[in-house]
């Protein structure tokens, strides 16, 4: 079931934007405002999930060595597909995730977080 959504705001045209949401079964998926799945990636174990602009990543907190991890994505304003960038290994058990864009430098950062409050800083 879908937990956790994020809303991408399609910058073209707002009528074709998307919630993004995690399966705590083990899967990212990608809907339409309807509630139509558009897209399922499994395996992807995220917990939480951010968007900025057209990133989105979630926080992974049953990372293979018991720490977390970061999955980030880019979605395709066209198609509201989701194309994985890469994996980032956290320190966090993440069970967390925002992300912040600064207004002076432009730089997109990521901040993965465990239950007891511990935080990490990721420039993307």
């Amino acid at each position: 079931a879908a937990d956790d959504p994020a809303i991408w705001v399609n910058p073209g045209d707002p009528a074709k934007s998307a919630v993004v949401a995690t399966d705590k079964k083990g899967a990212l998926e990608v809907y339409d405002l309807a509630g139509k799945r558009l897209q399922r990636i499994s395996g992807d174990y995220g917990n939480n999930v951010d968007v900025r602009d057209d990133i989105v990543v979630s926080a992974d907190d049953e990372a293979e060595d018991g720490d977390g991890a970061m999955h980030i994505y880019r979605i395709d304003p066209a198609t509201r597909q989701l194309t994985h960038l890469k994996d980032v290994a956290t320190e966090v058990t993440a069970h967390g995730i925002c992300m912040y864009r600064s207004p002076s430098t432009g730089k997109l950062y990521a901040y993965p977080n465990s239950p007891s409050g511990r935080l990490e800083q990721w420039e993307l």
